[in-house]
């Protein structure tokens, strides 16, 4: 069993060599882990045989340097996972808010149109049911920092940078209605522009 262990190891350790991609640093230090574990744990085959307790005793102690060696060298690592599960609380939360605030503008405008309201009507309805949820929105999304390590920090970035958007075009919107400025409404319609486009696949916050 011997020869034919260490002729597999050897076999293994000369296709990592000779294929790309096989990390052979796990091969080899797996190889003399064996060794060492394997030397420090050998019993006697025979019930009156002794082996040697000094060479046993290194193995032992050669393993365990190793092993501290080995745990000294753990990176730490980039991000918690707990902060990427509170992440992607974060983004569903906020995907669900903002599908709620879509529908909500849609039944305004469709009752505006119905009911016939007044610009300032109009106005505070936009202000009320889509400017304060998105402000509430972009707070809670910058509330907490976020680690650029994370794989979800780019996507919490961009839906702050959407939310904000949002947040200033209803503002813009508002405060044009109710004072029938014009420059404001156009700057409202740039601001959802851009917060539209965001929407698109491969589009990131500047």
């Amino acid at each position: 069993m011997f020869w034919g262990a260490s002729g597999f190891a050897v076999v293994t350790i000369v296709f990592g060599l000779m294929i790309p991609g096989i990390d052979n640093a796990a091969h080899i230090g797996g190889f003399l882990t064996g060794l060492l574990s394997g030397f420090g744990l050998a019993h006697a085959l025979e019930p009156d045989m002794l082996l040697p307790w000094r060479p046993r005793l290194l193995a032992g102690a050669a393993f365990a340097v190793a092993l501290l060696l080995l745990v000294s060298q753990i990176p730490a690592p980039a991000y918690r996972w707990r902060d990427e599960a509170f992440a992607r609380r974060e983004i569903q939360t906020f995907l669900q808010s903002d599908a709620a605030i879509s529908q909500t503008w849609k039944n305004i405008l469709s009752e505006s149109r119905r009911e016939g309201a007044s610009f300032d009507e109009l106005a505070g309805r936009i202000d009320t049911a889509i400017g304060d949820p998105y402000e509430k929105s972009f707070e809670q999304l910058s509330e907490h920092p976020v680690n650029p390590a994370l794989p979800s920090a780019s996507t919490l970035d961009m839906l702050r940078y959407y939310a904000g958007l949002r947040r200033d075009a209803s503002r813009s919107l508002a405060e044009g209605l109710r004072s029938n400025d014009p420059r404001k409404i156009r700057n409202a319609m740039a601001l959802e522009k851009k917060a539209s486009e965001l929407q698109r696949p491969g589009i990131a916050p500047p």
